[in-house]
């Protein structure tokens, strides 16, 4: 009945829209406009209402895409506005920039906002997994293991959605890679492309 009303309720695609895709309870609500998703918002809550279900404001954040004035007196100005969106009993959902949605960051500044967010969430496990390469451990085990651990352990937490936002390997993938392979080979000097063909790893 919303969509009756001259409401878009989504995202058109080729042959369908998007509206409100949910993995378990995790959800995300799309609308073109701010009409429209104040419509969806109210009647996402009073649905789960009649369900004896309450939205919860305080994990529940709203984000979108816009220009914001230039200067900062007009951006000032606009930033200051009262909450895009509220629940009916008037509680208004806390506004954000960026936000992570099943493990991928998401950022209102469009996709090169979406690539700098991910590789903010993605610093400190790739730090980590230097550090942990580098344990005396690990280096007592067998390179078959090392390399093992790699493959099975690091590489998906890094590579995690990262095709969804990169079409070629970032830089700090790559220098964390070539820093865990020059760890466990205890070969420090060598070339990065003799230590990636000597374990069958393509070279970039």
């Amino acid at each position: 009945h919303l969509e009756a009303a001259g409401l878009e309720m989504g995202l058109r695609l080729v042959l369908d829209t998007l509206r409100q895709p949910f993995y378990a309870d995790d959800g995300r609500l799309f609308a073109k406009t701010q009409a429209a998703m104040q419509a969806k918002v109210t009647c996402m809550a009073t649905g789960l209402g009649k369900l004896h279900y309450e939205l919860n404001a305080a994990p529940t954040k709203s984000a979108w895409l816009r220009r914001r004035p230039v200067g900062r007196a007009p951006r000032g100005a606009a930033e200051a506005q009262p909450p895009l969106y509220t629940l009916p009993d008037g509680t208004a959902l806390p506004e954000v920039t960026e936000y992570k949605y099943l493990g991928v960051m998401v950022s209102s500044r469009g996709p090169r906002g979406n690539r700098e967010a991910q590789l903010r969430h993605l610093a400190p496990k790739l730090a980590m997994m230097q550090r942990q390469a580098s344990s005396s451990s690990l280096r007592r085990v067998s390179l078959l293991h090392g390399l093992n651990v790699y493959r099975t352990h690091w590489a998906p937490q890094m590579m995690y959605a990262a095709g969804l936002l990169w079409s070629t390997v970032p830089p700090q993938f790559s220098v964390t890679e070539t820093r865990i392979l020059k760890t466990m080979m205890s070969a420090p000097q060598h070339p990065d492309v003799v230590l990636r063909s000597i374990i069958g790893l393509p070279t970039l």
